[in-house]
């Protein structure tokens, strides 16, 4: 089963980014307050990021809904706005080797009326593929004429193991969904971080799925492109397809169907989710190895901590519902599973946290949008920032100094809708050393919400 769900709290703007993708059986969560990823220059001088205004329930897929702004922060004190739309959905943004280009997605939105046509054909599809079972027999086997058990006494019922990864339910299930498929035509922007000017514009093809809405929104909030070392490809995952694009020439690779993917540092490796393990891909396509891991793994749980060494966050299925840090080197081998002794905090279901790991990787960061651990490298707290009603952090990024670490700040403000405030910096032991307020957007271009077309499923579970 392939399920996503956006939940709904009426009066909760912190609950409504409750997402979870159901493939084969398994739940991917991911955090349920969060924002898109950002990215520090390679000399970490300048952060760049993007956000999305209101933080709210409506539908993602209309023009005029959101406003999203691409900006840029120099030395933690000036702000740049570089892009500003809401005709287009901007995904989190990415800095070449050298640091002179910066890149990210561009999705365009579609008016409202292309919108309830579109709910219209994703309907006609679902129901007109649901009506054909691939997999029926022309008829049905004839009982057995004995009575006997078909099995002895005492002996158990022969079972099938799928130990294929991805599993033969998942590949399926991706299959019926491309067969149900909406597909969008995104671009891949490429600018000149000194006069902003777009350098190339690389358009591919972007598949959202048979629930664009909510993949869009997902998109958004876990896309992040990263240049390859030599600066000529760059990696992203899209709708759960793993893939890189050239910039220059236009030419796309793929390398999996996977729930996220994150370069190594050095270029050669791409690690992906694919179920319950981690797999690891080189990027000339000759290799691929795959690991399983213990616990639900976190899609926004996944960092290196060197060329060779990866770091995957995991919760227990025990009663207590623990924290693990699993480390695997990039052939498969599990160097340590690691519980984190963590405070008490708010995490539920749909809250797997966000894993930021310091480049020389001494210091980790875990955020749980109220709650954040900053910590030594052997899991030992060394701050816990808590915030008030009201506030959330998300994104823990680090400079590659691994002096600082860059934060978003949600809050929501006189009554009105949820946004990033500021952008919040501290040493890798916690301590705030400034933060830059993020002005509104210009309310004037968002337009009033449209009446929900997809009535959203309700989670059980409530806010993150």
């Amino acid at each position: 089963m392939v399920r996503q769900v956006i939940t709904k709290h009426s009066g909760n703007w912190k609950a409504l980014l409750a997402i979870s993708v159901a493939t084969g059986g398994l739940l991917w969560h991911l955090l349920a307050c969060t924002e898109s990823p950002m990215t520090f220059s390679p000399d970490g001088k300048n952060l760049a990021f993007v956000i999305v205004e209101p933080y709210d329930e409506r539908d993602y897929l209309t023009a005029g809904s959101h406003a999203y702004r691409l900006m840029l922060l120099s030395e933690e004190k000036q702000l740049r706005v570089i892009e500003e739309t809401v005709d287009f959905m901007l995904s989190g943004p990415g800095y070449s080797p050298d640091g002179k280009r910066l890149c990210y997605v561009r999705v365009p939105l579609l008016k409202q009326e292309r919108v309830e046509l579109l709910v219209e054909i994703m309907k006609m599809r679902t129901k007109h593929f649901d009506a054909f079972d691939l997999f029926s027999w022309s008829a049905k086997p004839e009982p057995p004429k004995s009575s006997a058990p078909e099995t002895p006494a005492g002996q158990p019922s022969p079972r099938v193991d799928s130990l294929m990864m991805p599993s033969l339910e998942a590949s399926m299930e991706l299959a019926k969904r491309e067969i149900r498929n909406c597909k969008v035509p995104a671009v891949l922007i490429v600018r000149d971080t000194e006069t902003g000017d777009v350098v190339s514009t690389t358009p591919f093809e972007w598949p959202l799925g048979d629930k664009p809405d909510e993949a869009l929104l997902m998109s958004y909030l876990t896309i992040r492109p990263q240049y390859a070392s030599d600066g000529k490809w760059v990696y992203l995952c899209v709708g759960d397809i793993v893939m890189a694009v050239n910039p220059s020439s236009g030419d796309r690779r793929v390398y999996a169907l996977a729930a996220d993917g994150l370069l190594s540092p050095d270029g050669e490796t791409i690690a992906v989710l694919v179920e319950s393990a981690v797999g690891f891909i080189r990027t000339d396509g000759q290799a691929a190895t795959y690991r399983r891991l213990e616990g639900e793994l976190s899609r926004s749980g996944m960092a290196w901590m060197a060329a060779d060494k990866l770091a995957v966050l995991a919760r227990m299925k025990d009663a207590e519902g623990k924290d693990v840090l699993h480390l695997l080197r990039t052939d498969g081998t599990i160097v340590a599973s690691q519980t984190l002794p963590l405070p008490e905090h708010e995490h539920g279901d749909d809250n797997m946290g966000e894993l930021a790991i310091a480049p020389d990787g001494a210091h980790m960061v875990l955020a749980y949008g109220k709650d954040v651990f900053f910590m030594d490298r052997d899991g030992s707290v060394r701050r816990h920032w808590r915030g008030d009603k009201e506030q959330l952090m998300a994104q823990p990024t680090f400079a590659p100094n691994s002096k600082r670490v860059a934060m978003k700040l949600l809050e929501k403000e006189n009554d009105s809708y949820g946004r990033v405030t500021s952008i919040v910096f501290f040493t890798p032991v916690g301590e705030e050393v400034s933060r830059t307020a993020v002005p509104k957007a210009n309310l004037a271009l968002i337009r009033p919400a449209p009446p929900s077309t997809q009535p959203a499923e309700q989670s059980p579970n409530g806010p993150g």
